[in-house]
């Protein structure tokens, strides 16, 4: 067997090997009751968008969890890579849940330098979490001292930035 031959049945087993390690069977999504709505809000002369569940039955001046996308993401990745487990929840205990869009698939979090748009343009995330959180007060009783956040890598740097 020569050496090319062996350098391609490695490169072969590696290739295979490692997509059966970062192989992840991702959930199908899940028939719940509740109703997942697509918004915008305009911010900064920006349309911005997010996906909202609403759980079929809502608590008393409900809570709300935003649920951030990592970089180079969007909502229906972040929906997926979280299993649909925030929905599943706010059916068991009446919150609803947002999904909220970065800026060309950014936020900007808490790096200083970041080498994206949202970040290199000062982008108001913080401003427009706060609108958003206004609306769903206004529009669907929210309770404002009952508002969390959570996310991975760029997300997880936008609930950081928020707390």
């Amino acid at each position: 067997m020569g050496k090319k031959t062996v350098l391609l049945v490695a490169l072969l087993l590696l290739i295979g090997l490692s997509a059966w390690f970062f192989y992840i069977d991702y959930p199908e999504e899940p028939a719940l009751a509740g109703e997942l709505t697509t918004a915008e809000l305009s911010w900064e002369d920006r349309s911005r968008s997010y996906l909202l569940y609403t759980p079929s039955r809502v608590a008393p001046r409900p809570p709300l969890v935003l649920v951030f996308h990592a970089s180079a993401g969007d909502t229906a990745q972040a929906r997926l890579l979280y299993g649909y487990r925030f929905e599943e929840l706010a059916e068991e205990h009446g919150f609803l849940v947002a999904y909220p869009q970065g800026f060309e698939k950014h936020f900007n979090g808490c790096r200083r330098n970041g080498p994206y748009a949202a970040n290199q343009l000062q982008v108001d995330d913080v401003g427009f979490m706060r609108a958003l959180t206004a609306r769903l007060v206004a529009e669907n009783g929210v309770d404002p001292a009952a508002v969390f956040a959570t996310g991975v890598s760029n997300g997880g740097q936008m609930a950081l930035r928020l707390a």
